[in-house]
């Protein structure tokens, strides 16, 4: 009977400010390695065209060169672009450290941030998935 009554209390009672951002970091640190985690994906597939880029050039092969080349300087920018939404998340979760600090009427606002940031980041995790599989292909 007392654990229904505990969950009934929690249910209509505030989350604990310290609780709320202990949460969040450890989102936002799982979201941190997911996109370090592409990151390293995209720079193995990169090398991989490299490699391409090397034996359509022995063929004599511009038009591909040319193309699987492009590959790589999108790539590059998506690279470039997760590694900014990384520095953004980290600054969120040094934010979320430092105002837990001075106090917790901040909680919405921060809140709001930080789901922006999270869309932003689904956005070019899409984007980097089919930079991917596009190079995936090429290599081939």
């Amino acid at each position: 009977m007392a654990g229904v009554l505990d969950s009934i209390s929690k249910a209509f009672k505030k989350p604990d400010p310290k609780e709320l951002v202990r949460k969040w970091q450890a989102e936002l640190r799982a979201e941190q390695r997911k996109i370090d985690r592409q990151i390293r994906d995209i720079q193995f597939e990169e090398k991989k065209v490299h490699k391409s880029i090397k034996d359509a050039a022995k063929r004599n092969d511009m038009a591909t060169c040319k193309v699987l080349a492009k590959e790589v300087l999108h790539s590059r920018k998506a690279i470039s672009r997760m590694y900014v939404n990384k520095a953004q998340m980290m600054s969120i979760g040094n934010a979320l450290t430092e105002q837990l600090g001075e106090g917790a009427p901040w909680i919405s606002t921060q809140l709001a941030e930080r789901s922006s940031s999270s869309s932003s980041s689904n956005s070019i995790v899409d984007m980097c998935s089919v930079c991917v599989g596009v190079m995936a292909k090429l290599g081939e």
